[in-house]
């Protein structure tokens, strides 16, 4: 029986494999990776059902440090001439400068349209929003002076300190009820029990 085509699916792989081909989709590959890698690492991190709160902090200010040093020249620059010569290693199209479209008179007005002079230049651009929009995005979620997160902090320290915060604890009805008590409590947790923490 002779085999039979789709054209749609034949149209969609062709066109999967045209993208294969570029140089270009390796590289962005590779800038996705410096992202995601990062952040799948935070993510096994901050489910971690050993750490703390102040744990988990201190491992997205880690990572956000790390995003500083990829957002660097020399960083990207590396990162560029790696994939230019894996590019050519397995066969692919070269990475060019793709074309730049001139934005409408009304959103740039008289001035003159800034354009990429290079391959590298406009793809570190791009590699630098996208980091800076993942920093943000964890400066959003991951803020100890947000409300919800500055009381878990502050009950973490009242836990590991001994040293209980009237102003914390009074918004807990449980606490309160063994609020004699949770003093020395305290204390007795501290002498049995050996911790760490990264703060």
């Amino acid at each position: 029986m002779p085999p039979t085509f789709d054209g749609k699916k034949d149209t969609r792989a062709a066109s999967l494999v045209d993208v294969c081909q570029k140089g270009s989709t390796l590289l962005l590959l590779q800038m996705a990776q410096v992202v995601f890698g990062r952040l799948e690492l935070l993510n096994k991190s901050l489910q971690s059902l050993s750490a703390s709160v102040g744990q988990m902090l201190e491992a997205v200010k880690t990572v956000k440090q790390e995003y500083s040093v990829a957002e660097q020249k020399k960083s990207f620059h590396s990162l560029f001439a790696a994939t230019v010569e894996s590019a050519a290693e397995l066969d692919l199209e070269p990475i060019v400068l793709p074309r730049q479209r001139k934005p409408p008179r009304r959103f740039t007005g008289p001035a003159a349209t800034h354009h990429h002079t290079s391959a590298e230049e406009y793809y570190r651009a791009l590699h630098y929003s996208f980091i800076d929009a993942t920093v943000q995005q964890l400066d959003d979620r991951v803020d100890c002076e947000k409300a919800g997160l500055h009381k878990y902090c502050k009950l973490q320290s009242i836990l590991l300190t001994g040293v209980v915060d009237q102003d914390v604890t009074a918004s807990y009805p449980e606490l309160n009820a063994v609020s004699a008590s949770l003093d020395i409590e305290l204390r007795m947790f501290r002498h049995q029990y050996i911790y760490t923490s990264a703060t």
